[in-house]
């Protein structure tokens, strides 16, 4: 059994949807810019960033969070809540149908740099942080709201987060267990700190530009996005924007030159796998 892609919703940095985001990938638009979420120079860190804008945005009446709840609640969360609702009424499920439905939530989720900003900040605590901070609220916050009892899981595992979560969804979805998947994957750099422990660790470009496969590479640049599609069983739905017929997940195990170096064999092995799934 297949599944298929009937709706999705998009951030990105100078690009709030799909055909935006489609044009500048192929006009080979840059859409990173000056940093403007510290001051020029600030900690020595690179001068361009890829942000999203009015972060700090959210219906929280719509979503039925009080002020206090709203104003500990991890800006992520926010984003998935509001990119996951645009993504179900692009896939014209209607809303109702949802609760109580065997509709999973699969969220690829890494860093919190709400957490690390606010845990030992001076600003009083409400106790919220709890439940509106957590890394596994990426997801259970979506399955609460919409009453939906299938799975409701965050995946970690670095930058491969959001096709993992694919790759489970789509797993699950095979096997039977769920109806339909909400697969999402989100990121926000809002701590200088820890982008000045990217840096130290010679990641980041220092010119805050990206050259892959290319001789100029010198690190890569930090930036933002939120997206969610919706998967759905070929035993429920016949059409998408498209068909997803199979994936694969491995790991490099041991490299000898360290954790954070790639397999390209193993990648490979990976992507064969995917294939023969298929």
């Amino acid at each position: 059994m297949s599944s298929y892609i009937t709706g999705y919703s998009l951030r990105a940095p100078n690009a709030n949807d799909l055909k935006t985001f489609y044009e500048a990938i192929r006009d080979k638009t840059d859409l990173t810019q000056p940093s403007r979420r510290y001051p020029e120079g600030y900690l020595g860190l690179p001068p361009r960033a890829g942000t999203l804008p009015q972060i700090d945005a959210f219906d929280n009446e719509f979503f039925k969070y009080n002020i206090k709840q709203t104003d500990k609640m991890d800006i992520i969360i926010r984003l998935l809540l509001e990119v996951a609702h645009e993504a179900i009424l692009d896939s014209k499920i209607s809303i109702p149908s949802l609760r109580g439905s065997r509709t999973g939530v699969y969220i690829g989720h890494c860093f919190s740099d709400y957490l690390s900003r606010t845990a030992g900040s001076d600003v009083e605590k409400n106790g919220y942080e709890l439940v509106n901070g957590a890394h596994t609220m990426a997801a259970n916050k979506i399955s609460f709201f919409y009453d939906l009892k299938g799975p409701s899981l965050v995946f970690d595992t670095a930058c491969s987060s959001s096709l993992v979560a694919l790759h489970q969804a789509n797993q699950d979805l095979k096997a039977g267990l769920i109806d339909r998947a909400i697969v999402g994957g989100a990121s926000l750099t809002l701590d200088p700190n820890k982008n000045k422990v990217f840096q130290a660790y010679s990641m980041l470009s220092p010119t805050g530009r990206c050259h892959s496969f290319d001789a100029r590479a010198d690190g890569y640049c930090r930036a933002e996005g939120i997206a969610v599609v919706i998967l759905e069983a070929s035993s429920v739905c016949q059409s998408g924007y498209a068909r997803l017929l199979g994936s694969s997940v491995n790991s490099d195990g041991y490299t000898a030159k360290g954790i954070t170096f790639p397999s390209g064999r193993d990648q490979a092995d990976n992507a064969r796998a995917a294939f023969k799934a298929a």
